[in-house]
């Protein structure tokens, strides 16, 4: 693997991580303004 590919590939990572955070974190918001029992049921609780 080239220097170039790696780089790519930790910046694709990273990009994930970051997008998943995201999700995660509307997810938390969504649940909280629908209904804070679904929110522990489902473990949408960061």
């Amino acid at each position: 693997m080239d220097a170039e590919q790696a780089i790519q590939d930790s910046c694709r990572a990273r990009a994930d991580r970051a997008a998943l955070r995201a999700i995660q974190f509307f997810s938390f918001r969504y649940a909280l303004q629908s209904d804070a029992t679904t929110s522990h049921r489902h473990g949408l609780y960061f």
